[in-house]
């Protein structure tokens, strides 16, 4: 009980860039514009291990940005949404202002 609400203060005080949701029919983009690929990948390490809820925000800054898991994504599956991310970090930030 404790961690799910650590969670939602963290959710509140650092907005994400993308929010990516786990349902039992697939993952559902609640925020920003993430690629289609990014999300199919995602979907697939899902379907690989089972996973039926959750939720995965892209937070940080566009050279690094990092994941920030809800207690119901599973570790196991944690490293692989990090290495999908890495593969397609640019296509999921959002475009830069200048």
């Amino acid at each position: 009980m404790l961690t799910r609400l650590l969670h939602i203060l963290h959710c509140l005080a650092v907005p994400a860039h993308a929010t990516l949701v786990f349902t039992p029919t697939g993952p559902l983009v609640r925020r920003g514009r993430p690629s289609a690929a990014w999300v199919a990948d995602c979907a697939d390490v899902a379907r690989d291990l089972d996973v039926a809820a959750g939720r995965v925000d892209v937070l940080g800054p566009r050279l690094q940005p990092w994941l920030r898991f809800s207690p119901d994504v599973p570790e196991r599956c944690r490293q692989r949404l990090r290495n999908v991310l890495g593969v397609h970090r640019a296509s999921v930030l959002p475009p830069q202002r200048g």
